[in-house]
Parts: C-alpha cells; structure tokens; sequence
C-alpha cells in the first residue's frame, strides 16, 4: 500500500508539472507541433495529464471547503473575462476570452488538486533538470552560441552581448520565471549546497540584464545572509558577517561589470516605437498609455487580446491589435478586465495571501512571494503565460505547505 500511494504522490506532481515544466523548456517550433485548435482554444497536448490527476489526487470535500472562496473568485474571474470580450467589441468572442483564461485556468487546476507535503520531495529532480536547461539556454544565447526562431530587435546593438528570447518569450519573462525557480530549488536542495547555488543563479539571472529582478536578488540576497537562521553567523563573528554580505554583493558587481552587463543596462534597447532614456525603460510612457485604453473601458475592460496578445492567442486565429504590452501585470488585468475585474484579481491574490501564516516565522518563500508580487509591476507574464503562472502557485504551495506544517522535509529550512 506504501508504494501505491508513494507513486500516486509521484505521479501528482509530475501530472502537475509536466504541461508547465514542457511549456518552458521546448523550442517554440515543437511547441507549436504540439498544440491544436479545439473550439478556438489553444490545447497544449502534454495538458492531457491535468485530466490525469483526478485518478492519482481524488478531489474531497475537505479540500473544496478549503479552497472554496478562491475557487468561487477564480470562476467568478473566468465568467467576467468573457464579459469583458463582449464589452470589448471583438469579433471572435469566444477565441479571445478563451486565449486570456490561463491565469485563472492554472489556479483552478492548483486549488482541485493542491501539492501536499507528502509530494513535495518529487519536485526536486525535475525542478533541477528544467533550471539545468533555462541555464545552458541562457548563457549560451547570451554570448551568442544560440539563438531561437523570435530574436529581440536590436540584439545586434550590444558589444558581444545580447539580451536574451528564450522559449519563455523575452528577457524580464525568462529572468522572472528564473526567479521563481531559484526559489523553489533553494528549499528543496541540501543545505550545504545552497549558497553555491544562490550564488551561481544569481549570475544566471543577472546575465538577462533584467533589473527589477537584479535588484530582488540583492534584497533576497541581504535577507538570506542577514536574517536567515541556516546560513546566518554566529553572534561572535556579527562584524565578518556584514563583511561577507559586502564582499558577495561587490563580487557580484565585479562579475556583471566584467561580462559587460552593467554597461548594457543603461545603454540597450527595448525597440520601443518611440525612443526614449528613462529610468523605467519606457515602462512609463507604456503606463501613461494603458490608463487612457483604461479610460475607454473602465467598468469591465477591453477583454483579452484586445491590443495585448497572450501567449494561447499565437496558436489560434484571434483577431489582436497587439499594439503594445503594459509590462505590468496589475495594469494589464486593469485594462482587460475593468475595475470589476480588477478587483476579483486583487481579491484573488488576497485570498492567496491570507492562507499563509506570517507569524510562524519569515523564511525565504516568504520573502520570495512579497518580491514577487513587486516583480509583478515590471511584467505582466504571469498573465500571459500559464507556465509562468504555474511556477508561481508552486512556489505558492510550498509556502502554504511551509505554513500549515511544522516541518516538510527541507522545507522548515526555508
């Protein structure tokens, strides 16, 4: 019986994972080869294995009662994105409100079928193979060994070094999934590896050029070597300790400086329409824009694709300006879904917070999360794309695991 329910917990977590590790990892041809149009939705095949899970993690009443306010708020979600397509004027109704559904699609799948502490240790070998790849992807696109079917424009611009468009779709989309899978990883590896590899993907990331998440990386890096237990110094040696935290972040500087990063910071660009040199990287003027469409559809927003294409809508016939991206996930739901909709998103991601206990202490997951959702405000992939969604509610579940246990294998390492 052991070994039943130690494979139905293996297979739990690889039926989870599969569609949203396969997302990040195939080249976007294969990609293409394996999803198809069923009813205007775009079906990545490997999604097969979500309706695998009923028959490996049987649903309960106990887990529905659990879940049940963000469940009834995601639905509520789904059914006000169709409205927004409708308010939005579109042609193809159906197609486009399908396209924009991944966000709300993913946690659904996430709250029937929750990760629990029993399977936890699963994730670990398939997480290290899938940041494995993202990082030979990387730093070989980076010094130019590599390059993919949708390059950047402009990448020719930069002196030996590009920024990089993985499969994921572009620099910040990659960088920020990185986060989330550095994250993950770190409460799942043995201790006496873990700050090598902090260390190692904090190079990785910081080769994306990205900086909203540059500079998350210093801040979790400060709060790892300052507050957490498992890496922090003894008291005796308090002063080598704010010696150490120095010495890493002007390492890091040096490193980056060298590779040429630092320069490519303040000199690459976004290929903008318009040219311009503010600090935000022309994410102000992209802002300024969003509220006046805003403006247009206040109440229930322009619906998906409306002039922001997401990621499904590339493999279905959808009728999209695809002007521009707001770069902000909070704005981006503002625009698609309204002020009605905007408000179920927020509820949503409260509802998130609130079954997390802040009080048992203030690991690395959750720091991570509160990082994230600044990240949110420089990117709007977690929206677009399900596998960015899907990494996010991993690392959402291990915190609420990390919460409600006292201890799950490394994870009361966190």
């Amino acid at each position: 019986m052991s070994r039943i329910n130690s494979l139905a917990n293996k297979l739990h977590v690889y039926f989870l994972i599969i569609p949203i590790y396969s997302r990040l990892i195939l080249p976007e041809g294969l990609e293409f080869k394996l999803t198809t149009n069923i009813f205007g939705y775009s079906f990545f095949l490997p999604e097969i294995c979500f309706f695998l899970l009923p028959f490996v993690a049987p649903l309960s009443i106990k887990t529905l009662n659990k879940n049940f306010s963000l469940i009834i708020l995601t639905v509520l979600g789904v059914f006000l994105g169709y409205l927004s397509a409708i308010n939005g004027g579109s042609e193809q109704v159906m197609n486009n409100f399908l396209a924009g559904t991944d966000f709300y699609a993913t946690l659904l799948v996430f709250l029937f079928f929750p990760l629990k502490k029993e399977n936890i240790k699963f994730l670990l070998k398939p997480t290290v193979f899938l940041i494995s790849i993202i990082s030979l992807e990387i730093i070989l696109y980076s010094f130019g060994f590599l390059s993919y079917e949708k390059d950047l424009d402009g990448n020719a611009n930069y002196s030996g070094f590009s920024r990089i468009s993985t499969t994921i779709g572009a620099a910040t989309g990659t960088a920020v999934a990185y986060f989330f899978m550095t994250l993950i990883l770190f409460c799942l590896i043995p201790k006496k590896i873990k700050k090598i590899f902090l260390l190692s993907a904090f190079i990785v990331m910081g080769i994306t050029l990205t900086r909203s998440v540059i500079i998350a990386n210093i801040i979790l890096a400060f709060f790892i070597f300052k507050r957490d237990k498992n890496i922090w110094l003894s008291k005796e040696k308090k002063f080598l300790r704010y010696i150490g935290i120095i010495a890493v972040l002007v390492g890091l500087a040096v490193t980056v400086n060298k590779l040429g990063i630092v320069d490519n910071l303040f000199t690459r660009s976004t290929g903008l329409e318009v040219s311009n040199s503010d600090i935000s990287n022309g994410r102000f003027d992209r802002w300024e824009s969003t509220f006046k469409v805003v403006k247009e559809f206040p109440v229930l927003g322009t619906g998906a694709n409306y002039i922001t294409k997401h990621k499904r809508s590339r493999y279905t016939k959808v009728d999209s300006k695809n002007l521009f991206s707001p770069h902000n996930t909070f704005l981006l739901i503002l625009m698609e879904r309204g002020i009605v909709g905007f408000f179920i998103f927020l509820f949503i991601i409260i509802q998130l917070v609130r079954f997390i206990s802040w009080k048992k202490n203030r690991g690395i997951l959750k720091i991570g999360l509160i990082l994230s959702l600044i990240i949110f405000m420089n990117t709007e992939i977690v929206i677009l794309f399900s596998e960015s969604t899907g990494l996010f509610l991993i690392l959402w579940s291990l915190i609420r695991i990390e919460s409600e246990v006292s201890s799950v294998g490394n994870l009361k390492k966190c």
